[in-house]
């Protein structure tokens, strides 16, 4: 039985069961998505084939195949936190999009050739049939297991100052991967502190906040957190965590640090926004409000209390928290879009 609609709604975890469920679109595969068309999220893990299945010059299309393309999107989102496509046209007309290794550099690249062939635009070019993907699984996690992000030999060094000051460079230039190497290299000789905190910050100037997360929790740094650096290493922690969407994890970071009486702007706006993707718009609110007394006329502030007024649907204290926003600057082209918004609504 193809199922048709394979997306992470449909997929109920419990401890280490995983079932699937909704088999709506299973009953007549050849008519299924057309009930999910209207719904972009089950587009977007949709075979580029089946988006056009009703139009003219498209046969009819394996199914099974179908499920197989739609299981690869499930897989590319586990690793990478994104789907491959943003729209339906970029679905069906298959447009090219990262590796996943080009986004998360902590997949193996068995895993990532793994999910690149269920990813494949042509069906027959895909797993074959699901028991062959099947079979392939313990192998890759026994690869995945195994694998090390960054690779190289410890090295001995002459002196703390010169391999500090080659990675300050490679930062100066932009380079973190070679930063991130440089700074492991030494962590892993001496047990660095200063070397683990590069590490980390080389791995997030460079957008890759799985690696962030691996060393944060995987590093035998984790089980005993360098007391001078614990701070910044928390605050790249919440980065990371919030860039992969595990919103406890940040907001355990966060509370960690409140609890030790640290209350800065930039803990106080991060807990904001943890609130905010939780949608506790009110708590939000209230926390922005404070932070907007200490610190007035604060441009990215007034932007969250314009955007968690319109959560909460007080549009009339939103436009006037926009009205102090474009007062405090010249227009950029988010606040061009909600001024047009607002006057729509009559409201400036």
């Amino acid at each position: 039985m193809a199922h048709g609609d394979i997306k992470p709604h449909n997929i109920l975890i419990s401890g280490e069961q995983a079932k699937v469920a909704d088999f709506g679109s299973s009953l007549q595969p050849e008519e299924m998505y057309v009930r999910s068309r209207e719904n972009g999220g089950t587009i977007l893990y949709s075979a580029p084939e089946m988006l056009g299945i009703l139009g003219p010059g498209r046969g009819k299309s394996d199914p099974f195949l179908a499920d197989i393309y739609s299981l690869g999107v499930l897989f590319y989102y586990l690793l990478t936190s994104r789907l491959p496509h943003e729209t339906s046209s970029q679905v069906e007309r298959h447009t090219p999009f990262p590796r996943p290794r080009e986004i998360n550099s902590s997949i193996c690249p068995a895993v990532e050739e793994f999910v690149l062939r269920c990813l494949h635009e042509k069906p027959q070019d895909r797993w074959p049939v699901i028991q062959s993907l099947l079979d392939e699984l313990p192998h890759l996690r026994r690869l995945q297991l195994e694998y090390s992000v960054v690779s190289g030999q410890a090295v001995a060094v002459t002196s703390a100052e010169d391999w500090s000051s080659a990675v300050i460079a490679d930062f100066e230039k932009r380079d973190y991967q070679a930063a991130e190497l440089g700074a492991h290299r030494q962590f892993e000789a001496s047990g660095d502190d200063y070397a683990f905190l590069l590490m980390v910050q080389a791995a997030a100037r460079d957008g890759r906040h799985f690696d962030c997360v691996k060393y944060l929790e995987r590093s035998p740094a984790s089980s005993r957190p360098p007391a001078k650096y614990c701070d910044e290493l928390c605050l790249i922690g919440v980065d990371a965590y919030l860039a992969v969407r595990n919103l406890n994890a940040a907001e355990a970071l966060v509370d960690e640090l409140t609890s030790e009486g640290r209350k800065d702007r930039v803990l106080l706006f991060k807990k904001a926004s943890i609130l905010g993707m939780q949608a506790s718009y009110l708590e939000a609110r209230d926390l922005l409000l404070e932070l907007s007394r200490q610190y007035p006329n604060d441009r990215p502030i007034l932007k969250r209390l314009i955007l968690v007024n319109e959560q909460l649907r007080d549009f009339g204290k939103a436009a006037a928290y926009f009205r102090a926003y474009c007062a405090l600057g010249k227009d950029d082209a988010w606040s061009v879009k909600k001024r047009n918004e607002f006057s729509g609504l009559g409201l400036l």
